[in-house]
């Protein structure tokens, strides 16, 4: 009996004891998760910021996503009025280069032409060439 009775006072003790330390379990928690929520926050914004500036310079999978070339005239190659100056750089580039930026397309090494391979000569030999001979 007495046994039981110290034991039911332990278990009512230790239960006591937990139910005491649940609020501060419960603001511990409260915090822990507050803090994930901020620095989670904090990594979207990031990401928002690196996706605005778009992808170049980065590597993805084999590649680096190129950076766009800004085409530039030289002083001697302007023209005195804007209706002589001539267009510069490549539209198409520019377009393939800015959708790899935005994740549209994925980046691949240039791939370059293909050189056309030589015609194999065909020579005739001496022996082929006598055939006046009578057989």
């Amino acid at each position: 009996m007495q046994k039981r009775a110290l034991a039911e006072k332990a278990a009512r003790k230790r239960m006591l004891a937990t139910v005491d330390s649940a609020k501060a379990l419960r603001k511990a928690i409260a915090r822990n998760l507050a803090t994930r929520e901020r620095l989670r926050a904090q990594r979207q914004a990031a990401l928002q910021e690196k996706l605005k500036s778009g992808l170049a310079g980065q590597r993805i999978g084999k590649h680096v996503v190129p950076e766009g070339e800004i085409d530039v005239q030289l002083g001697e190659e302007l023209s005195e009025s804007l209706r002589g100056l001539k267009p510069e750089g490549n539209l198409f580039r520019d377009r393939f280069l800015n959708m790899q930026q935005r994740a549209l397309i994925e980046p691949h090494a240039p791939n370059p032409a293909k050189k056309p391979r030589r015609k194999t000569k065909e020579y005739e030999k001496h022996s082929y060439k006598r055939f006046d001979r009578g057989f």
